[in-house]
């Protein structure tokens, strides 16, 4: 499924918000341009993790080359990406785009398969649409207003009891920075869905220059993580909302138990 252009954004935040719907990592994007300049012998298509950084930052506009790497990674037209920036192109070369980008990303993500079993928690691109019961109808609105969903692995006890093993959670992308504010309690404390290298972490967080502390609930014995950003750590959003089970079961996620 090809994801909807944000038309409202900033190009740059357009971008972010058009990887994280598809729920890739920026290190992911830079693995596969660098598959794609291979492939047609052109260094100038790699586009590292700190350039991806830097672009969904600003409106700099990136080389052509590397535009036309990111349509073929994110399966949209290059006129698409162009136009986020106010170019207007005559023609569209999406059809080939999206086919390319669709074979190169396979590749990626061959060992995904089995991601929703679910034990690390992870964003939920697009996959929830059209699920019937509660957990669709909970994606449904958080897209609605333009949020997304993520998933709390069954092992992952960060936040627990605040935030559960197998829960849902809204996130809202525009808040992706860590805020210093004044909180009553533990409940009133800001949550952010943080993206690592290889995995995802719903947290409380501290920022002190560029070392942000991954803060865990005092009960959950799992203890404080020291990230660098952006090199080792990027906040997807800021959580907004919870859907939990109040026993200790993940909620499914389709009408069917996940195979292992």
């Amino acid at each position: 499924m090809k994801p909807a252009l944000p038309s409202s954004l900033n190009p740059g935040l357009s971008l972010r918000t058009i990887r994280i719907a598809l729920g890739m990592s920026a290190r992911q994007v830079e693995a596969i341009s660098r598959s794609i300049s291979i492939t047609n012998c052109n260094p100038r298509c790699v586009i590292s993790h700190s350039e991806l950084i830097a672009l969904e930052k600003s409106s700099v506009i990136p080389s052509i080359y590397k535009l036309h790497c990111l349509s073929t990674i994110y399966m949209v037209s290059f006129d698409s990406i162009v136009r986020l920036y106010g170019i207007q192109s005559r023609d569209s070369d999406g059809a080939g785009a999206g086919s390319a980008g669709l074979n190169q990303r396979a590749t990626m993500f061959d060992d995904t398969s089995k991601a929703f079993c679910i034990q690390k928690t992870t964003l939920l691109p697009t996959l929830l649409n059209g699920t019937p019961g509660m957990v669709g109808a909970y994606a449904a609105e958080c897209a609605r207003v333009g949020h997304l969903c993520g998933y709390i692995g069954a092992s992952d006890y960060r936040l627990n009891p605040i935030i559960r093993p197998g829960a849902v959670v809204e996130i809202d992308i525009s808040e992706s920075k860590v805020t210093k504010q004044h909180w009553f309690d533990e409940h009133d404390r800001p949550v952010y869905f943080v993206e690592l290298h290889d995995e995802y972490a719903c947290t409380w967080c501290d920022l002190m220059g560029k070392s942000l502390s991954l803060v865990p609930h005092p009960r959950s014995n799992v203890h404080v993580r020291q990230v660098v950003i952006p090199d080792q750590a990027e906040i997807v959003g800021r959580v907004k909302s919870v859907l939990q089970p109040i026993v200790n079961s993940p909620i499914r996620l389709t009408s069917h138990e996940p195979s292992n």
